[in-house]
């Protein structure tokens, strides 16, 4: 019955299983001796303080240098899904977080695992951007700090974000510069000759144009269109002037 006992809490991930009855005293209790030779002894104060005004918790312990994690919920009638009438007794399984658990837990997730102290700080001097870090605080049964885990990431997805970052600011980059480019050249190839013939039409006279009259494009036609419609202008008054004087001359006194 034992090595079925055994057999079935591993299945489940589980090294350490126990049954208390309302008073906390054991009554059943089954443990994986490939971690240790012995059953954990733990205190009834720490049952008591887990089960204080609540059906279930989770909480860690510091057992033997190992980090065990513990999940209890009270027993009660099938139909209480929320674990909220006086409890019959408790369940509790634990897990040993041992190298194996976490070998198999870097292997699944992707992530290495390293734990330290809760008053260390992480060391964030050889900060490395393709990498992820997440931490998590490991919490006892009274709600203490009693270890962080660090989760760092080893796979591609991070490298390939900061790729995807540095790809970014290359064409946020390379948008400035077009576009100071393509603003440039309007300015210089139609601003500028507009603002020339602005100019020459306002004063009166082709001076403002005479630097697109030699450009073969529309602004340069313009401009000696300009050109030739102020010496236009110029020989019509002088004909004018002309004419006047040429009837003073000839009217009869």
């Amino acid at each position: 019955m034992a090595n079925v006992n055994i057999s079935t809490i591993k299945s489940y991930g589980f090294s350490n299983t126990w049954i208390l009855d309302e008073d906390f005293n054991m009554v059943y209790s089954v443990f994986d001796s490939t971690d240790f030779n012995s059953d954990l002894e733990i205190s009834m104060e720490t049952w008591a303080n887990a089960f204080k005004d609540k059906g279930t918790c989770h909480f860690y312990l510091n057992v033997r240098d190992s980090i065990l994690e513990i999940f209890d919920e009270t027993i009660v009638p099938s139909v209480d899904y929320e674990h909220k009438t006086t409890a019959q007794g408790y369940f509790l399984a634990a897990k040993f977080w041992n190298k194996d658990f976490i070998y198999q837990m870097e292997a699944e997730m992707g992530f290495s695992i390293s734990f330290r102290l809760p008053n260390d700080t992480l060391n964030i001097e050889n900060k490395d951007d393709s990498k992820i870090s997440v931490s998590k605080v490991l919490k006892d049964v009274l709600g203490n700090d009693i270890m962080i885990v660090d989760f760092t990431s080893n796979d591609q997805m991070a490298k390939d974000l900061s790729s995807t970052n540095k790809l970014s600011y290359v064409l946020i980059t390379l948008l400035f510069i077009t576009l100071f480019i393509f603003f440039f050249a309007v300015r210089c190839w139609i601003s500028i000759p507009l603002t020339h013939i602005t100019d020459s039409l306002n004063n009166g006279n082709s001076i403002s144009v005479a630097a697109l009259e030699g450009k073969k494009d529309e602004f340069g036609e313009i401009a000696r269109l300009i050109e030739r419609f102020f010496e236009q202008k110029k020989h019509l008054a002088v004909e004018i002037v002309e004419r006047i004087e040429s009837s003073k001359k000839h009217q009869v006194p």
